[in-house]
């Protein structure tokens, strides 16, 4: 939207500056983005309305900040609004009120607004006492103050509001701390601070490091390190983390050693009154470090000298819904070049494209190692179990009998057990053994889960919920089967199994419970839960020494995706959970039970093998051309009518074909692969080809190395054909640059 600058903000106005516009019939916040002299074209033919005021003349966003609002709105193909809404909710901002003070009591003694501020004590007025002493409507009330204003007579500020909070100096915590509680740096933890030190002080290119290091081999201190260094420059860091829920260990750490007080917390669980804090002291002068899931990238901090991406490969750092769909990862490298600052990409199971740029040193990317643990002690000692041995030996328990003698032990020693299942309910899949109906969602082409501590059946898609089936609604049956196995049926077992144990579960539908995450993990370090069970909530960030065991209940689960970064994501979880075991001096073991003890990535995962994964993956990308090898583009298409999603899926598929001929770029088929060209796959449903009453065809563009130009024309049109069709009738279009998730 475009805004005339009216003549008393003349000057007062600069790119990154907040504004209140009008929009439709009300007001609402806005961001300079771009300040021009001459209409476009376009813009003559409209009645440009006039900016009202400035929200706060206190702050404005960085030009750096707006340069990344631009990027993000053009890479991802979406609205400037868009991206301000996870760049900056302005609601944040408390919008100071208008003070009106006279300056010249004795001239034009007749005018209305000089009478009613020479009565008013100090003779000045807020705005809202001056519009009830005036009695005039806001519209004639800012004309007058104009006029009054040009001759000198009335001055107008604004109040600021004091919070009084005083910010101290992180290197006086630092001098306060005993020398001798900083934990000794192993020699591999100082070669790569080192490294990373000396590249940061010897040029001024934004590097990118990417530290690949084993589970406990003492990353986070490093992360430490160099967020002290920041300090010491008078720099803000930024510390990204998957979900802010799923990393109180590393959360506290940051607190312990920097202080609560230069520590802030930025996520979108965050009461409006927190984040109203948190957003005012971020702005302030003093730096800063701030930790917090994916949005926190865009986290308006002053001066920033370091950004940190925690377990760099996790899904999560990728936005799905709404607008824009940006991955964190790549936001972070491009606000990194703009400020010129390093990035830190930490992780033990590293995102293929990561690792493959850092291995080849591409786009300034460095790969550090650390191989061993901190404590010098070995990776936990890894056992896969045939699920189908132990029911040939007549075992028809979940549990097969080296992980029950291990709980057992465990149990017996006093230490403690996380036992893991990537599924959550009590019964994955329910049936009539009569006539075979399946319970589905009636909005969703999905099965719902059963519930048992609810005593529903849920669909984990749209939410949808129905009662206990009791009867067959297809034959009335009363022969229902609750089928498969969850994480709520997987306590119900342990408890029975292993009655004397303290038992919690953790999953996404126990910590939608306000702090009950961090209770469990509070329970969990301080010894006061024996058996720990959950999903992938609990394969990352516990760090105890009392942990020795992991049990993975159905490791075949983690492979289910139905697309290519099935075996990428099932590795990393698999190694990630076996990495909570034996962290200090107490040996860890882990076992895996599984129906495919062949399947080459769970042998890779058993050994802590993360190259010997790399390499098998990689080759594997590079003949069918996914990334790295590629760039994948999908379009969803969405309707209540399937013939109306279907038809617009194929018209949009006839565009694209027609683009790419026009650009002299031939399209792969099955038959044939000449060299330079691309595949389009689909049109065809979804994975899940209907959520919320919506059916989904989409078609994934494979764009393969044709050539910098070549590749941004053709990326370049492709935005253009979805900004045309983005909404059309009753048909969504969305587009996913780079995307991650064929479902």
């Amino acid at each position: 939207m475009s805004y005339a600058i009216p003549d008393y903000l003349d000057g007062k106005l600069a790119v990154g500056s907040l504004v209140l516009v009008p929009f439709r019939n009300q007001k609402e916040n806005g961001l300079v983005i771009d300040i021009y002299n001459d209409l476009k074209e376009e813009e003559k033919h409209f009645n440009i309305r006039e900016v009202e005021e400035v929200i706060s003349e206190d702050f404005s966003l960085s030009s750096e900040l707006v340069k990344l609002i631009q990027f993000v709105a053009s890479y991802y193909a979406c609205s400037y609004s868009e991206v301000c809404q996870s760049v900056l909710n302005t609601t944040l901002i408390s919008k100071p009120e208008k003070l009106v003070t006279l300056l010249s009591p004795d001239q034009d003694q007749q005018n209305i607004v000089i009478q009613a501020l020479a009565k008013a004590r100090k003779q000045q007025a807020k705005w809202s006492r001056l519009k009830v002493l005036t009695g005039l409507g806001e519209a004639e009330l800012k004309k007058e103050l104009r006029k009054l204003q040009a001759k000198g007579l009335v001055e107008i500020s604004y109040s600021t509001k004091n919070r009084g909070k005083k910010t101290s100096d992180p290197l006086n915590r630092l001098k306060e701390l005993d020398p001798s509680s900083l934990p000794t740096l192993t020699h591999e933890q100082e070669h790569v601070l080192n490294f990373i030190r000396n590249k940061v002080s010897q040029e001024t290119i934004a590097h990118k490091f990417l530290v690949h290091g084993v589970t406990g081999s003492g990353k986070t201190e490093i992360y430490l390190r160099l967020i002290e260094d920041c300090f010491k420059r008078k720099q803000s860091s930024i510390l990204l983390v998957p979900e802010i829920a799923l990393a109180p260990q590393l959360t506290e750490r940051v607190i312990q050693r920097f202080g609560q007080e230069n520590v802030l917390i930025w996520h979108s669980a965050l009461s409006k009154s927190e984040r109203e804090f948190s957003f005012q002291e971020i702005i302030e002068d003093d730096p800063k470090v701030v930790v917090g899931a994916r949005s926190a990238i865009f986290a308006p901090v002053k001066d920033l000298g370091l950004v940190i991406i925690d377990e760099e490969h996790e899904n999560s750092y990728k936005q799905d819904s709404p607008a824009p769909r940006y991955h964190a990862r790549l936001v972070a490298q491009k606000r990194c070049e703009l400020n010129n600052c390093p990035l830190v990409l930490g992780s033990a199971t590293p995102n293929i494209e990561t690792y493959y740029k850092a291995l080849n040193n591409i786009d300034n990317h460095y790969l550090l190692k650390l191989t061993k643990r901190v404590f010098d002690n070995p990776l936990p000692q890894v056992s896969i179990i045939d699920m189908r041995e132990e029911f040939n030996n007549a075992n028809k328990s979940i549990f097969s009998r080296l992980l029950k003698s291990n709980i057992d032990e465990a149990l017996a020693k006093n230490e403690q057990i996380i036992l893991f299942l990537n599924k959550r309910g009590a019964a994955s899949h329910v049936f009539c053994r009569n006539c075979g109906f399946v319970y589905k969602c009636s909005h969703c082409d999905s099965k719902t889960v059963y519930h048992s501590d609810r005593k529903l059946m849920v669909c984990h898609h749209c939410g949808f919920t129905e009662a206990h089936p009791s009867e067959c609604p297809d034959c009335n049956s009363k022969a229902i089967k609750f089928f498969g196995l969850g994480t709520q049926k997987l306590e119900e077992e342990v408890k029975q199994s292993f009655p004397q144990a303290r038992i919690r579960r953790l999953d996404s539908d126990v910590s939608k419970i306000q702090n009950n995450y961090i209770n469990t993990w509070n329970d969990f370090r301080n010894g006061d839960i024996d058996i720990l069970i959950g999903t992938q909530m609990i394969a990352k960030g516990l760090d105890n020494p009392n942990l020795t065991l992991v049990g993975v209940i159905s490791a075949d689960s983690n492979f289910s995706q139905l697309d290519y970064l099935a075996d990428e994501r099932g590795f990393q979880l698999l190694t990630q959970v076996s990495g909570r075991a034996g962290r200090k001096d107490k040996l860890g073991r882990v076992i895996f039970q599984t129906y495919q003890p062949e399947r080459a990535t769970l042998l890779d995962a058993k050994e802590h093998d993360y190259e010997g994964f790399y390499a098998k993956e990689i080759e594997l990308r590079e003949i069918l051309k996914y990334p790295p090898f590629s760039k994948l583009i999908k379009f969803l298409v969405s309707a209540e009518n399937e013939v109306t999603a279907i038809t617009t899926a194929n018209e949009l598929h006839r565009l694209i074909c027609d683009l790419t001929n026009e650009l002299g770029i031939a399209i792969e088929n099955l038959d044939s692969s000449e060299s330079g060209s691309i595949s389009i796959l689909g049109p065809c449903p979804a994975l899940i080809s209907k959520i919320n009453n919506k059916h989904r065809y989409h078609i994934v563009v494979k764009i393969p190395n044709l050539g910098k130009d070549l590749e941004t024309k053709l990326t370049e049109r492709l935005k253009g054909l979805f900004l045309s069709r983005k909404k059309v009738n009753e048909v969504t279009v969305t587009l996913d640059i780079d995307s991650v998730s064929l479902y």
